[in-house]
């Protein structure tokens, strides 16, 4: 038995000596202490589309609409953008694959949309942050009148002009 307790020391011992003259190794690339100012290059592989990796859609932002306030329980809600041709919908979330929403279906006052996340088979963060969606609204919607707007399986809201935008409040 005292042969293979030596022999495991000596392994043990040998492996400690290696890794610690790892550690202490010189590395001429690593900067000065000196203060002096370095530079790197960037670590970019040719013809990677940097673009794909985290990219949203188009009309897609992590954020609330400019000058919109959410009530603190909100959990989705829609408004008229500005110009009353388009419609935003925020949904809450994770900020890395976020819940978007696409138009389904508009008649008589009631505009139908579906959410999903932009990667059904991405992994998303557990965080919780506002996601909006623009979208062109249907032609022919009156949006002069309150109108519904049906949020997948979330519920409906309704929305009366711009000013007034609908949330679904948990």
């Amino acid at each position: 038995m005292r042969h293979s307790t030596t022999t495991t020391l000596a392994l043990t011992a040998t492996l400690a000596a290696g890794l610690l003259a790892g550690c202490s190794s010189d590395d001429s690339s690593t900067p000065a202490a000196s203060g002096e100012a370095t530079t790197s290059a960037s670590a970019e592989t040719p013809g990677t589309d940097d673009s794909s990796a985290g990219s949203l859609p188009d009309g897609v932002t992590v954020s609330l609409p400019e000058g919109v306030e959410a009530p603190a329980e909100a959990s989705a809600g829609a408004g008229l953008g500005a110009d009353g041709t388009t419609l935003w919908v925020v949904t809450y979330g994770s900020s890395t694959n976020p819940t978007v929403a696409t138009v389904e279906s508009a008649a008589s006052g009631t505009v139908t949309v579906s959410l999903a996340p932009v990667d059904p088979d991405a992994p998303a963060t557990m965080d919780y942050v506002p996601t909006t969606t623009v979208l062109e609204l249907p032609d022919g919607l009156d949006t002069e009148a309150p109108f519904q707007v049906v949020l997948g399986e979330l519920g409906s809201v309704e929305v009366d002009g711009v000013e007034t935008p609908g949330w679904l409040v948990s």
